[in-house]
Parts: C-alpha cells; sequence; structure tokens
C-alpha cells in the first residue's frame, strides 16, 4: 500500500527530530505546526493511509490509547496483513491441499497489534480463534476528505481531521485520528523478514468521532400546498438526501389528486448498508408529516 514502504530516509529524519531535544510531551501539548516543519511528509502520508485502513477494518470506531479493547487492533492488524499481500501465506488447507480459510498465527497479530498500537492484546495469556474466510466482506468503501490538520513540531503528534462521504454524500459525520511519530521500533523476529524496519513509524493514540447526527432531528420546515408538492415531497423522501428525509412538512391547504398518479412515499433505502453505523439515512419516512386538519382527496398509488 502506498507510503507504508519507506526509505531509509524517513528514519533518518524522525531520528535527527527526537535528537534534536524535542522530547514526547502529552497529548494536545506544544504549538501546532501547519506548515508540518519538523515532521516529514512521509509519516503524514503514513498517517493518512492508517487512517483509510482504520475506517475499512476497524469501521472507525472510537479508540483511545489505554482503553484495553484487543478488538480493534485485531481487525486493524488483520487488514493491513489483506492489503500488503501477506495474509496469503497464512491460508489454512486441507489434507486434500483446498485452502479452507486464513489463519494467521496469534502471535503474528501480537506483534502487529504492538507495533501500530503499543497493545498487547493478550497480557493474561488470552487465545483467540483469528479464522478468517477466503472471502470476506468489509461493507461499502467510506471515503475520507481531510479537512484539518494538526502536526506537533515538539511533541511529534499528528492529528487528522476527515469528513466522511460515500459516492459524493456527506454522511453527516466527522472524525479525528491522532497519531504518535516514532521512530523505527525493533522489528520482532516473526516478522523481520516481512516488515522493513523503516515501515514502522507512526502509532495510533485516538481516533475520535465528533459528530453524529441525532436520531429523529428535525432539520427544517417544508410546506406543502398544492399536489405538484405533495408529489415533489414523495420524490424528494424516495429520492433525496437525510437531512431531507428529516424534515418536518406541513400540509397547508387541501388538495385534490384526481388524475394524478402518485408514487408512494417511502420506498427509499438506506444509502450503505442497514447496518453501516456511520450511515446517517434510514429507509422510509423518518420525518414529521402534519395534515394540520386539511385533507387529500382522491389519491391512488
Amino acid at each position: 500500500m502506498n507510503g507504508w514502504m519507506k526509505q531509509a530516509l524517513l528514519v533518518i529524519l524522525l531520528l535527527a527530530l527526537l535528537l534534536s531535544g524535542c522530547g514526547q510531551m502529552p497529548q494536545g501539548e506544544g504549538e501546532p505546526d501547519p506548515e508540518g516543519a519538523g515532521i516529514p511528509e512521509q509519516a503524514v502520508t503514513l498517517a493518512q493511509d492508517y487512517a483509510r485502513l482504520y475506517e475499512r477494518y476497524a469501521q472507525g470506531r472510537d479508540y483511545l490509547y489505554g482503553n484495553n479493547d484487543v478488538g480493534i487492533p485485531i481487525d486493524f492488524s488483520f487488514g493491513w496483513l489483506w492489503e500488503t499481500g501477506l495474509m496469503k501465506q497464512y491460508v489454512f488447507k486441507d489434507e486434500h491441499g483446498e485452502a479452507l480459510f486464513y489463519a494467521p498465527p496469534q502471535s503474528v497479530m501480537e506483534e502487529l497489534a504492538l507495533l501500530f498500537f503499543d497493545t498487547d492484546i493478550a497480557p493474561n495469556g488470552e487465545e483467540y480463534s483469528l479464522n478468517y474466510a477466503l472471502e470476506f466482506d468489509v461493507g461499502k468503501p467510506i471515503e475520507l476528505r481531510e479537512i484539518e490538520r494538526y502536526l506537533g513540531a515538539d511533541t511529534g503528534e499528528i492529528r487528522l481531521t476527515y469528513e466522511r462521504y460515500y459516492e459524493d454524500v456527506f454522511l453527516v459525520s466527522k472524525v479525528e485520528y491522532a497519531f504518535q511519530t516514532q521512530p523505527a521500533p525493533e522489528i520482532p523476529e516473526a516478522l523481520a523478514e516481512q516488515i522493513a524496519p523503516e515501515s514502522m513509524t507512526v502509532r495510533f493514540v485516538s481516533v475520535t468521532n465528533k459528530t453524529q447526527p441525532v436520531n429523529g432531528q428535525l432539520t427544517e420546515t417544508v410546506e406543502i400546498a398544492t399536489p405538484q408538492e405533495l408529489l415533489a415531497f414523495a420524490e424528494t423522501i424516495n429520492n433525496g438526501t437525510w437531512a431531507q428525509n428529516r424534515r418536518r412538512y406541513l400540509l397547508t391547504a387541501d388538495l385534490d389528486m384526481a388524475g394524478i398518479a402518485f408514487t408512494p412515499i417511502g420506498t427509499n433505502e438506506n444509502l450503505i448498508e442497514h447496518w453501516e453505523w456511520r450511515d446517517p439515512t434510514e429507509s422510509g419516512f423518518n420525518g414529521e408529516f402534519d395534515g394540520q386538519g386539511h385533507t387529500i382527496k382522491n389519491l391512488r398509488v
């Protein structure tokens, strides 16, 4: 994947940064460095790659260093093995040589979790069943568009804030990814042949979802006074955006729909998947329709 296997220059620059008297400080301290002086662009690119990988395989879930959530490091490490092509060596076959599933050794996943998250996924000797289907669905891709960047020259911290989009539709959510730059750590023996030392230069500190829509939130009010506006209402709900689906619609006059073909309201489906928590859309009509005592006659569907 682009940005993951960097040249030795990145390590030299990172070491120069750390040896220049800039010790690590707690997250958030120090002045922002929007121009990026002191943090190599290669490290920022690597953080961007990790953020996109995290969205795909860890579904952008909230994460905080030290919270002992082992599922996220495992999911991300699996995604990293898959995207780099290293998962192929862990295919499990039956006695006839037929591939059944992927089974990366737990020791490998433990080492990756330490490298990416500085997290021990088995502090008490826990054992996990790490078997993955040969074909799996990680959902439809969600695009991250960067809107803000914080680079702490004195801390080595990288913070990237994104908006989420799916097929150019804004998903009404923002997410901040925080990373800590670090000199290339010692690569574990189990991965020495697979991971170039200079590839490990940032680790996750936190993932914070900043804005999510509130269920039932009404975004604005729209009045309906003519049959044409009622037709437009149906068209909007069936083909519109999340915000349009949650409007408050007011009927302000009696309507006669004789001779007018009408499409039922609420044929729309979720934009992405019904189980995708980052998708604010829902099937059907999720706003409010107030008839205010008026009538609609001769309506046929």
